[in-house]
């Protein structure tokens, strides 16, 4: 298992804002993050919509994350900013959730 986060950059009203999400990803999806993917890299990620719900001091806080299905390098001008990696990654198999080994 690795964490991760991804940033989102959108303009919104004439401003580049930048919203970050927490990424999981199980095996063997984590091998592939882990062996190639570096602070920097631009990546695409696929996968579920989480929420993590707890309570601090009275208060309800919850925080979404994505728990990765795929990670694909994304091409910057027609070529992969990340040349180290050869292969992009998506299991043949289920996701974590339909009970298979990863």
């Amino acid at each position: 298992m690795v964490t991760f986060s991804v940033a989102v950059n959108q303009y919104r009203k004439g401003a580049e804002v930048t919203d970050w999400f927490d990424v999981i990803a199980f095996e063997p999806v984590a091998k592939f993050v882990a062996d190639h993917v570096k602070k920097g890299s631009t990546v695409g990620v696929t996968g579920d919509l989480s929420i993590d719900k707890w309570e601090k001091d009275g208060v309800k806080q919850s925080k979404p994350k994505i728990v990765a299905n795929s990670v694909k390098f994304v091409s910057l001008g027609g070529k992969k900013k990340d040349d180290d990696a050869n292969d992009d990654f998506k299991p043949s198999g289920e996701s974590p959730d339909s009970g298979s080994d990863w």
